[in-house]
């Protein structure tokens, strides 16, 4: 598709909205937009109901700006959160009739007797009773802003839509959020097992713990689209 004649045409700066699971969306006219593909400099959105009630409505993002596509949409705006995505419920698969309820395909379902080294009866791997997974840091909004000095939190959005988050030139993607408190891990924490992790409250970033096991590498680094900081 050509967009040469939509670039022409009047653009606003683009508002983007991190989400709580990590992705980015985009605030325009009250509605909310999704990222949907990316055609180098250009990237491309559709409304959030695209899918659910086919709304045709689209925009394109070129640096930092927004320019009309497609401005109807087919439902009112809602300018509360996103809405989420709606949860598939599983459907029952119906067994075969040749296989039994309680009866697997290769032995039976025989229950699991106490032992020592087994007191709760559940059945386990040759590996033994699996470790407990180690707890996440839980801190209160108020802790993390009494005990740590904080930086004002830039944003970063990547050329796929992903948000991250930049502190002494070092990339942070989102882990999990817990009351009101926004965990994010070096981007490097799987590659390199780098254990750096950073906490955003408030429109400030707080490192929890600054020990990289690597130096800043801009080529391991993904792609920036943009750059923004907190209002």
């Amino acid at each position: 598709m050509d967009v040469t004649p939509f670039l022409e045409k009047p653009s606003v700066p683009v508002v983007l909205i991190p989400c709580r699971l990590g992705g980015m969306k985009v605030l325009h006219r009250d509605y909310y937009f999704d990222h949907h593909i990316a055609r180098g400099p250009i990237k491309h959105y559709r409304c959030v109901e695209h899918a659910r009630l086919e709304c045709p409505a689209r925009i394109i993002v070129k640096d930092s700006r927004v320019y009309d596509v497609e401005t109807h949409h087919n439902h009112k705006h809602d300018k509360s959160d996103p809405p989420k995505k709606a949860d598939n419920k599983q459907i029952q698969p119906k067994l075969p009739k040749t296989l039994q309820p309680g009866v697997s395909a290769n032995r039976l379902h025989r229950r699991v007797m106490r032992t020592p080294d087994n007191p709760d009866g559940k059945q386990r791997g040759k590996g033994g009773p699996s470790k407990a997974a180690p707890k996440r840091p839980t801190l209160s909004a108020a802790e993390i802003q009494a005990t740590i000095p904080g930086t004002p939190v830039v944003y970063l959005a990547s050329r796929f839509g992903s948000a991250k988050v930049e502190l002494n030139e070092h990339h942070y993607v989102f882990h999990y959020a817990s009351g009101g408190v926004a965990y994010y891990r070096c981007e490097q924490f799987k590659q390199l097992q780098c254990p750096a992790q950073i906490v955003a409250v408030a429109g400030k970033v707080h490192p929890l713990s600054n020990d990289h096991t690597h130096t800043v590498d801009t080529k391991r680094q993904e792609q920036v689209a943009s750059r923004y900081t907190s209002a």
